[in-house]
């Protein structure tokens, strides 16, 4: 028998009302006096953190996001029983009607709503990001399947990796075989 969650539909409902760096301590990072290009830097204050939540799952600044999902048993194999939606220790049925995705949940993500609220070592590493896209505005790697950056500043990699949400791994854990 297996536990199967059945497909589900993410959907950002409210997205963050501010970014998690401000414009103009990003000009002070890049040593900027006035500028022309406060736009471009505005995009990429929100590309540095849509990059970084893409690369940790999670969300930086306060966001509502609503989830349409349910968990349900698969028995397997040619003599399999039927499968069922199993509800989990303590709780309770909703009211809903019986079609996929009438379950809906609705949660918060992020730090918080203010740039204050995001830890310092996210927002330094933003920084470094913007910096980066500033420095090298073309400077990707064309795959056959994506379009990557060949490079991250110092430290960029190790420390997503530290925020790296790994409750749900997306490849299962490597197996290995001893023999005698």
């Amino acid at each position: 028998m297996s536990r199967e969650l059945i497909p589900s539909t993410l959907t950002l409902i409210e997205g963050p009302a501010l970014e998690p760096l401000d414009l103009d301590q990003v000009k002070k990072h890049l040593r900027f006096g006035p500028t022309t290009e406060d736009t471009l830097l505005d995009g990429w204050i929100s590309a540095a953190r849509q990059y970084f939540e893409e690369q940790t799952g999670r969300q930086v600044m306060r966001a509502t996001w609503e989830l349409a999902t349910y968990t349900v048993m698969a028995p397997s194999g040619p003599q399999a029983a039927p499968g069922w939606v199993q509800l989990g220790y303590g709780g309770t049925w909703p009211t809903v009607q019986a079609v996929s995705g009438s379950v809906r949940v609705r949660f918060q993500a992020g730090y918080g709503s203010t740039p204050g609220d995001v830890p310092e070592l996210v927002r330094t590493m933003l920084y470094l990001l913007v910096g980066q896209f500033h420095k090298y505005r073309s400077e990707t790697v064309e795959t056959r399947f994506e379009s990557a950056l060949s490079s991250l500043p110092l430290g960029v990699d190790q420390i997503m990796r530290g925020f790296k949400y790994t409750a749900l791994p997306k490849f299962p854990p490597r197996t290995t075989m001893v023999t005698a």
